[in-house]
């Protein structure tokens, strides 16, 4: 059955037109084997649409397409060179648990020094972290340009990922399909790729390609008139069924068939998570232990004279709620971070809901005396 491996959301920002529930509702719709969300450069729409997928009983495959470091010579560039001139890209589809972390840290490496929203994938950081990971590399566009692959490129993703990789190749009738095509045949041949159709769709149905320029030229700072050619140049970028795509490859249906085979293999699922924050403890100690003794250590500390019955009650009752949820270790964590950033004179402050809390004040996360507010600690905890 095929597998749709490289579908994109509203949170590919300015790219996708559909939000990812939609794209998981409509790949139940047309029965696909799984859908993998591979948004750019963040795991974005992740969780929605893993639970959109837990409701709809749709497996949901966990992904993100990265965008590749410019050389060194062009880094320094406009935000009109960048649309001009984009660069390739790697999807990285999590197989396990060990696969995800490394995709999580490939984003922290990617995203780091970088102007907010911009992100650069360095090649050199495949090697170590490749272990779980299938990597998929999109046709280009427009074969040729500048997200073309270069032969660096395609051969350092071969030896990162070895036969945990393949060609993701797409027909949009755009004038482009026989030219991609005949450099994913080339490059297939060159470097012993596999091969895996997709229909590469940035919405769930062809009604949103409307919005779809509209979010385009917008990411081009420029007008719908204006934009010409790089607009798509029609709706063909939707989400497709096996029956569509067998019809649309009917010259190389085994790449339909590769598709839904890779997609056995993509096991990881978001239900595996189990993340502890961490936290400092003493030897014997508990998470629960250490934010009490803190809390009534701080309160002594906020009130000299002694705290109010009331901030005591409160202090009693939030580390109660705190034990039940066993949520401790989160509030720990923030405290220790608050301690480093006042030891280095860094102004932090906790806020929002979050200055409900007597704990809070007590360990000196928020600076709200309890006090003087009677407002529900369940509002931050969200019980």
């Amino acid at each position: 059955m095929f597998a749709e491996l490289l579908a994109s959301s509203c949170f590919s920002f300015l790219r996708g037109a559909s939000h990812p529930e939609e794209m998981v509702r409509q790949a139940n719709e047309l029965s696909l084997e799984a859908i993998a969300l591979c948004d750019r450069d963040g795991l974005y729409g992740s969780v929605k649409a893993f639970n959109q997928g837990t409701l709809s009983k749709q497996r949901c495959i966990t992904g993100v397409e990265m965008t590749l470091a410019r050389p060194n010579a062009e880094r320094k560039t406009s935000k009109a060179c960048e649309v001009a001139m984009p660069q390739p890209t790697l999807a990285l589809l999590c197989e396990t648990h060990a696969g995800y972390q490394n995709v999580c840290r490939l984003l922290t490496l990617a995203h780091a020094e970088q102007e907010k929203g911009q992100s650069a994938l360095e090649l050199g950081w495949l090697n170590a972290h490749s272990e779980g990971i299938f990597a998929l590399i999109p046709a280009p566009r427009r074969p040729l340009d500048s997200s073309t692959p270069t032969p660096a490129f395609l051969s350092a993703v071969r030896r990162a990922f070895g036969e945990h990789c393949a060609l993701a190749m797409y027909r949009h009738h755009d004038g482009f399909d026989a030219a991609r095509l005949a450099w994913v045949l080339e490059t297939s041949q060159r470097y012993d790729f596999r091969v895996i159709a997709s229909a590469r769709p940035l919405f769930h149905e062809a009604a949103r390609k409307k919005l779809c320029d509209v979010l385009h030229a917008i990411r081009l700072g420029t007008t719908l008139d204006r934009a010409g050619t790089l607009l798509l140049g029609n709706a063909e970028a939707y989400l497709r069924s096996e029956a569509q795509m067998l019809q649309l490859f009917a010259d190389y249906p085994e790449w339909v068939e590769e598709a839904g085979a890779v997609s056995q293999s993509l096991l990881f699922q978001l239900s595996e998570l189990d993340y502890q924050f961490p936290c400092t403890l003493e030897a014997g100690e508990s998470a629960d232990q250490k934010l009490a003794r803190i809390t009534w250590a701080g309160l002594a500390t906020r009130y000299p004279t002694g705290a109010p019955a009331a901030v005591k009650e409160q202090a009693e009752k939030e580390l109660v709620l705190i034990e039940t949820m066993n949520v401790a270790p989160y509030f720990l964590s923030t405290w220790e971070v608050v301690e480093m950033a006042r030891k280095r004179r860094i102004l932090c402050q906790g806020r929002g809901s979050a200055a409900n809390s007597a704990v809070c004040y007590a360990i000196g996360i928020t600076a709200v005396d309890p006090a003087h507010s009677n407002l529900l600690f369940e509002r931050f905890l969200s019980v």
